[in-house]
């Protein structure tokens, strides 16, 4: 599938979810476009893929973008921005600790 279908497929699966956050521009320079089984492992297999998936987010420029959409947008799957789902709760409760959320 070329990168623009599979963005179109994409846009066409976030658009039916009513996202608070719609903001999708940071998506074309994301590190892990195509890597959807290491950011999303099916049970069993996080052991193998979580660690990389975070090494990657890690270094990739759009990380804060990236864990903002899925804060915003309450995502409970995944690695958004470096994060684990458990990771992103915790991270959600300090941030309304200190009133910035």
């Amino acid at each position: 599938m070329s990168d623009e279908k599979r963005r179109e497929v994409s846009m066409d699966i976030l658009n039916e979810w009513k996202l608070t956050n719609q903001k999708f521009d940071w998506m074309d320079e994301a590190m892990c476009k195509g890597l959807t089984h290491m950011f999303f492992p099916e049970q069993g297999d996080e052991n193998k893929f979580v660690e990389r998936a975070k090494a990657i987010c890690a270094t990739c420029p759009v990380k804060d973008d990236c864990l903002e959409f899925a804060m915003d947008n309450s995502f409970i799957y995944g690695i958004w921005g470096g994060m684990s789902s458990r990771q992103r709760k915790t991270y959600k409760t300090e941030l309304r600790r200190k009133g910035r959320r």
